[in-house]
């Protein structure tokens, strides 16, 4: 095969999986997830995370015992904040009606206060439904806001929970869309996880049995990458054996 049509076919192949790609991510309003749950419940162990415009979705738990959830980031003067609150779509979280604070680095004290910012009002009766086709899970979304951040530091997210005894909820953070290999490879069973999250809140069912079945998830999301390093790697043993070929001859 000439050197110019396997280029071709490289690039036309890169391009295809490029598409695959991004009709799987960003078509789906994809966030990079973390599975927070009930680990960070002071500002002490605030869950820290990097980059605020990279678009990411924390998974929260909130109960009698730990009914705040913590996070924490790096923010700049003028530096644009987008944050976006939602609960799964179960029947017991029907009524359930979290608050999201905001804590600047000048406050004195690492505590909601009367004079810590509510982000998001909660206390709407219909939020919007959302559903997340890559991982099939549904939601009831409550809000967005884009805001703009008032001083250099060190700044807190904080969910708070209502009188319900035991909820949970998700907080999205940035808009831009971006995947690297590491969160790609570990994509696949934080899908099962983020499943169990939205499942009862009284037994978290073994999603394994449903529309997607796990493996299923790791072939869609690995064979694109398989699928160009393999043909990476056939161009290179192809001309390297093509080079042998013309200097034996």
């Amino acid at each position: 095969m000439p050197a110019n049509l396997l280029h071709k076919v490289f690039l036309a192949t890169f391009v295809a999986v490029a598409y695959f790609m991004s009709m799987n991510y960003t078509s789906s309003e994809a966030h990079i997830p973390y599975l927070s749950k009930d680990e960070h419940f002071e500002a002490e162990t605030a869950l820290p995370i990097n980059d605020i415009h990279i678009s990411k979705a924390i998974y929260q738990t909130l109960s009698e015992s730990r009914p705040t959830s913590w996070i924490k980031f790096y923010g700049s003067k003028k530096e644009d904040l987008y944050v976006q609150i939602g609960v799964p779509k179960i029947l017991d979280l029907e009524d359930f009606r979290p608050s999201l604070y905001l804590i600047k680095p000048s406050s004195p004290k690492k505590e909601v206060t009367s004079t810590s910012s509510k982000l998001i009002d909660t206390s709407i009766k219909t939020p919007r439904l959302f559903h997340e086709p890559y991982s099939d899970t549904h939601s009831w979304v409550f809000g967005e806001i884009t805001l703009e951040l008032p001083e250099d530091g060190t700044y807190y997210l904080v969910s708070i929970k209502d009188e319900i005894k035991v909820g949970k909820l998700w907080v999205a953070i940035g808009k831009e869309e971006s995947f690297g290999i590491s969160d790609m490879g570990r994509l696949p069973s934080t899908i099962t996880e983020v499943r169990k999250f939205h499942s009862s809140l009284l037994a978290e069912k073994d999603i394994t049995s449903q529309n997607k079945p796990q493996y299923l998830i790791y072939v869609s999301v690995l064979s694109p990458i398989a699928l160009i390093f393999l043909f990476t790697g056939s161009i290179f043993i192809w001309r390297k054996k093509r080079r042998l070929n013309i200097s034996s001859d």
